[in-house]
């Protein structure tokens, strides 16, 4: 996970540990896993790149 989306993780649940009420900590709480999952699907994608760039059979 990039630096941004580790921020943003982490403002995620800084802020449902903060919310008042029920919405706004589960809404918070879903962004955070939301982006956890984003930033796992773009390392994968990354290096699916990148294997397929060096793999010479397939050019």
């Amino acid at each position: 996970m990039d630096e941004s989306s580790a921020w943003l993780v982490a403002e995620a649940k800084k802020r449902a540990t903060a919310a008042d009420d029920y919405a706004q900590q589960a809404f918070y709480t879903a962004l955070a896993a939301f982006c956890q999952e984003q930033g796992r699907q773009i390392e994968l994608a990354e290096g699916e790149i990148d294997g397929r760039s060096w793999n010479h059979e397939q050019w």
